[in-house]
C-alpha cells in the first residue's frame, strides 16, 4: 500500500479540491488524482466523488479519513518530539506573527539575537491567520488572543494599545473630531465585514455608520498607507503609528479597546535549543517594550 496516497487524500479533502490539495503538497493535479485513484484501488472502494464545486467523501471515505487524520496527528507528534530534542543550526526557528507587529516591529527586535547567535536562522510567518503549532506550521506564535489548544505553553507578555490617526491633509480639509460622537461624520478606514473581528474594530463599527467606511481592507499595512494618503481616519497600533510624521493622533482621550499579546509554543518543541533561545529572547523583548506597546 502506498502510504503517500493517504497524505494526498487528506490534503484534497481539507482543501476541498484536487487542485488546491495538490498545490499545498507541491505536486501536480494529475499526480494527486493518480495517488487517490491508486489508494481507492488498494482499499477496494470509492473514497471521493468529484463535484462541480470540489469533492465530497463517500461513506467509506468518511470512515477512512477519520483514521487518516489520526495518522497525520501521530506523524506531527513524532516530528514535534524529534525536533524538540534535536539541536540543528541548519533548521530555522519559525515565528508566526500578525501583519502589523511582524512587518513593522518584530524584525528590529530580533536583530540583536540574530547577530549574537552564530548559526541561528529565523523565519517570520507574517499572517493574520492562526498558524497551527501542532502541525509545525510555526514553532512559536505571537497571538492577540489567549491560545486554547491543548499541549501549548502560553504566556501573556504585553497589552497592545490602539488609537485613532489621520493625515494632516485630511484633517485640514474635513476638520478634527472633538468628541467620539463626531466620528460618525467622518470618513473611516476599516476591515471587510468578514470573519471574527478584533474588539477595537467592533468599537469603531458601533460608532460609525457603514456608509462612512470609505475603504475596507484586510491588510493592516494597506490601512496605514490609506490613512497617510488622506482617505480618512484609521485605528492603528499606538506603538507603530505614534511619531509617524505623516499622521496625527485624533481624540487622544478616546478609550479604544486594547488587546492582550500572548506568546505560545508547543510543549514538545519548547525543549529545542534554538526554539528555547528565541522564545526566551521574545519574553525579554516584550518585558522591555511593555510600556511602549501599551
Amino acid at each position: 500500500m502506498d502510504w503517500d496516497g493517504f497524505r494526498v487524500l487528506l490534503s484534497v479533502v481539507e482543501r476541498g479540491s484536487f487542485s488546491a490539495g495538490a498545490r499545498a503538497l507541491g505536486i501536480s493535479q494529475p499526480t494527486a488524482g493518480r495517488k487517490v485513484a491508486a489508494l481507492e484501488e488498494d482499499v477496494g472502494t470509492r473514497l471521493l466523488v468529484r463535484r462541480s464545486r470540489g469533492v465530497a467523501l463517500t461513506p467509506a471515505g468518511e470512515d477512512v479519513i477519520a483514521e487518516v487524520r489520526r495518522m497525520a496527528d501521530g506523524a506531527h507528534a513524532a516530528m514535534r518530539r524529534a525536533s524538540g530534542r534535536a539541536v540543528d543550526a541548519r533548521t530555522p526557528v519559525r515565528i508566526s506573527v500578525t501583519e502589523g507587529l511582524g512587518a513593522l516591529w518584530l524584525p528590529k527586535q530580533l536583530l540583536s539575537l540574530s547577530r549574537g547567535s552564530a548559526g541561528l536562522r529565523l523565519e517570520l510567518v507574517v499572517d493574520n491567520a492562526v498558524a497551527d503549532l501542532a502541525k509545525r506550521q510555526a514553532d512559536i506564535a505571537i497571538r492577540l488572543f489567549r491560545p486554547r489548544e491543548p499541549d501549548l505553553v502560553a504566556r501573556k507578555v504585553a497589552t497592545l494599545g490602539f488609537a485613532l490617526f489621520a493625515a494632516p491633509a485630511y484633517l485640514a480639509a474635513r476638520g478634527t473630531p472633538r468628541r467620539v460622537a463626531d466620528l460618525a461624520k467622518h470618513d473611516v478606514i476599516g476591515f471587510p465585514e468578514l470573519g471574527v473581528i478584533p474588539s477595537y474594530v467592533a468599537w469603531v463599527r458601533k460608532l460609525v455608520p457603514s456608509e462612512r467606511f470609505v475603504l475596507r481592507t484586510s491588510s493592516l499595512l494597506a490601512q496605514h498607507e490609506a490613512g497617510r494618503a488622506g482617505y480618512g481616519i484609521v485605528v492603528g497600533t499606538r506603538a507603530l503609528l505614534e511619531g509617524d510624521a505623516r499622521l496625527r493622533r485624533v481624540l487622544p482621550r478616546a478609550r479604544v479597546p486594547s488587546m492582550d499579546v500572548w506568546l505560545a509554543v508547543h510543549a514538545d518543541v519548547r525543549r529545542n535549543a534554538g526554539v528555547a533561545q528565541v522564545y526566551d529572547h521574545l519574553v525579554d523583548v516584550f518585558a522591555r517594550e511593555r510600556e511602549a506597546l501599551a
